[in-house]
């Protein structure tokens, strides 16, 4: 079944047959990144808001893009979604290169930005079904998708009002509806989850991870519990560069660096020259119960320094009841590592 061109738009992806994109969906998948950038540079009156990244984007999965206020994310998103040209360097995205192919880049993807684009004269419905023409969708198929989307996003409550009369929550909702509409291969969020309350958080990090399992979502958010709940991998910027590009898992294990220890002992040990060896107090307090809690650090931030205390304490014939490692925040592991690229520089850390 062909969709009929819509007016005044030329022949293009964005108005082909459904069912179409549907068999190059197998196709896509088929590449080995969903987005290839070598180079990428962006400049705004000779100052490099994205300067020289390097990115690859899987085919799959959930990746959090963080970086400080100012670091060039919201330029990057919107050269990924083939809003903005580069100026220098290479990009392609799902196997089109932005420079010559950037409409049928912006055909295949879904892209919300911090501010959901609505027509606020328009139901909820009406919005919908005017994103899906822009699509390409029309018919059943049409119908089929605005009923998953509504559902998704648990907007059946709110199908027949006017969007500009909804609270910031329900039009952030609306705005990811029309962004999953025809499963796009590439979802690209710019903090997406402003406005959503406790509840409606919950659901959207839920479509992040069902979304992940098909497609590359990339989301850039300042809400790091985000990036705990859902995310396999994290890009970190400032500056316009690229920090860091790796899993979450990995990201956390930088935490080793940073950890910090914690002993809760029956006798004071802050004085024992073994354990001065291993460990660098930070901080020795006494309790209440006459108990002593010492936080410390390893003086080889390459290891573990829990069995070395352990042995030691042992030997002293010291009783321990608490000996773990309190890992950092990401919070605190994000603010390390771009504070560590003002003095190392950006390429160290990444």
């Amino acid at each position: 079944m062909r969709g009929d061109p819509l007016p005044n738009r030329p022949n293009s992806y964005a108005v082909l047959p459904y069912t179409c994109r549907v068999r190059n969906a197998d196709l896509l998948c088929r590449m080995s990144h969903c987005v290839h950038a070598r180079n990428l540079t962006k400049r705004f009156a000779g100052f490099p808001a994205v300067d020289g990244i390097d990115l690859d984007l899987p085919t799959r999965g959930v990746t959090g893009f963080l970086g400080p206020n100012g670091a060039g994310k919201s330029t990057t998103i919107r050269l990924l979604a083939g809003v903005l040209a580069p100026d220098d360097g290479t990009l392609r995205v799902l196997g089109f290169d932005s420079a010559l192919q950037s409409e049928a880049i912006r055909a295949r993807i879904g892209y919300l930005p911090e501010s959901a684009p609505l027509h606020p004269e328009l139901t909820v419905l009406e919005f919908l079904r005017y994103r899906g023409r822009l699509r390409g969708l029309h018919g059943r198929y049409l119908r089929n998708e605005i009923a998953s989307a509504v559902s998704r996003c648990d907007l059946s409550s709110v199908t027949q009002t006017v969007t500009g009369r909804l609270s910031k929550g329900f039009q952030q909702r609306v705005g990811l509806a029309a962004s999953i509409l025809a499963s796009p291969e590439l979802l690209i969020l710019d903090e997406p989850s402003v406005g959503l309350d406790p509840a409606q958080l919950g659901s959207f990090r839920n479509l992040l991870c069902e979304v992940g399992e098909s497609a590359c979502v990339l989301f850039s958010t300042h809400v790091l519990a985000e990036v705990a709940a859902v995310c396999d991998a994290v890009v970190l910027i400032a500056q316009g560069k690229l920090l860091a590009h790796e899993s979450l898992v990995r990201f956390r294990e930088r935490g080793l660096r940073e950890a910090v220890f914690m002993v809760e002992s029956d006798k004071p040990i802050g004085a024992i020259p073994e354990f001065l060896a291993i460990a660098q107090i930070n901080r020795d307090l006494q309790l209440e119960d006459g108990w002593t809690r010492v936080e410390f650090r390893g003086r080889d931030r390459r290891t573990d320094p829990r069995e070395g205390v352990a042995n030691v304490l042992r030997a002293k014939s010291i009783g321990v009841r608490v000996l773990t490692r309190v890992d950092p925040s990401l919070d605190a592991l994000f603010v390390a590592a771009v504070e560590a690229a003002k003095t190392s520089g950006p390429k160290e850390q990444a």
